[in-house]
């Protein structure tokens, strides 16, 4: 395995760990309660059916991680690069709406914290590999 291909996978491991981390600080500060106290616009989500969506958005990036690592196909590393896409632009939603509500956002430390470097080394060590 070439030592690009290595750092891409520990890129990519780090980003999930980042994410997993990330949804567990929204379960622990429970974002439904929040989301429904100060987002009143927006339909929320039940405890039950938040947590559901965590655990399936968290085995989604697992599986999607995992065959970028293993398989090395270029449909994987498209897919690892929509979900790096999606949380980087989930930093900046958090960021927003802690501003715009004036009060902490589950998730935002996380966010700014971990997700952002995070997905911007891992997306530039996914750009740099070739996948078959």
């Amino acid at each position: 395995m070439e030592l690009t291909t290595k750092r891409a996978n520990v890129a990519l491991l780090t980003w999930f760990l980042a994410f997993a981390l990330h949804n567990a600080e929204e379960l622990w500060l429970n974002m439904p309660a929040w989301s429904a106290a100060k987002i009143a616009f927006l339909p929320h989500w039940t405890g039950v059916a938040f947590f559901a969506a965590i655990v399936a958005l968290d085995v989604a990036a697992l599986l999607v991680v995992l065959a970028v690592i293993f398989y090395r196909q270029k449909w994987a590393k498209w897919v690892a690069m929509v979900f790096i896409a999606a949380t980087f632009v989930n930093v900046f939603s958090h960021a927003a709406m802690s501003w715009l509500v004036g009060a902490y956002m589950p998730g935002l430390a996380t966010s700014l914290l971990l997700i952002l470097p995070a997905d911007i080394w891992a997306w530039r060590e996914l750009r740099q590999e070739k996948y078959n």
